[in-house]
C-alpha cells in the first residue's frame, strides 16, 4: 500500500510542486491528474485497497489544488481513463488505448474555468468524487 501511494499520489504531487514555477509562466494553466473511476468514494464497491486509497487521495490532492490555485487561473481536474486494454486492464478491457487518448485529448481541449475542480471520464461525464 505504500507503494502504491507514493506513486499514485505522492508522486503526481511531487511532479506539479517541482513544475509549478513553469506552469505559472504558461498561458494555459491547466493540471490535468489521471486517476480512476475506483478512486471515487461514492462509487466504491470495495476490493483493491491499496489502488483505490491512492487514487481517492490524488482525487483529495486535485480538488486542493484546484481551491487554491483558482485565483491564478487554473484549472485542476481529476480524469478517469476507461477500462483500458493495457497490461493492467487486460485483455478484457471495454476501450482501446486510441480510445481512450482519443477521448482524453478532447476533453482536455475543451477544458475551461467552469471545470476547475471537477473529476470526469475520458468521454467529458462526471464522476462523483
Amino acid at each position: 500500500m505504500e507503494q502504491t501511494l507514493a506513486v499514485n499520489t505522492l508522486g503526481p504531487l511531487r511532479v506539479i510542486q517541482a513544475l509549478l514555477p513553469n506552469l505559472r509562466q504558461g498561458q494555459r494553466k491547466l493540471i490535468v491528474n489521471m486517476s480512476s473511476q475506483l478512486g471515487s468514494i461514492g462509487g466504491s464497491t470495495g476490493t483493491w485497497y491499496a489502488y483505490r486509497t491512492s487514487k481517492a487521495a490524488l482525487n483529495q490532492v486535485t480538488k486542493t489544488l484546484s481551491v487554491e490555485l483558482a485565483k491564478e487561473g487554473f484549472v485542476c481536474v481529476g480524469v478517469h481513463p476507461g477500462w483500458v486494454r493495457t497490461d493492467m486492464g487486460g485483455s478484457a478491457a471495454t476501450y482501446s488505448p486510441e480510445e481512450s487518448v482519443s477521448g482524453l485529448v478532447g476533453l482536455i481541449e475543451k477544458l475551461g474555468p467552469a471545470d476547475n475542480g471537477h473529476f470526469y471520464d475520458f468521454q467529458g461525464k462526471v464522476i462523483p468524487w
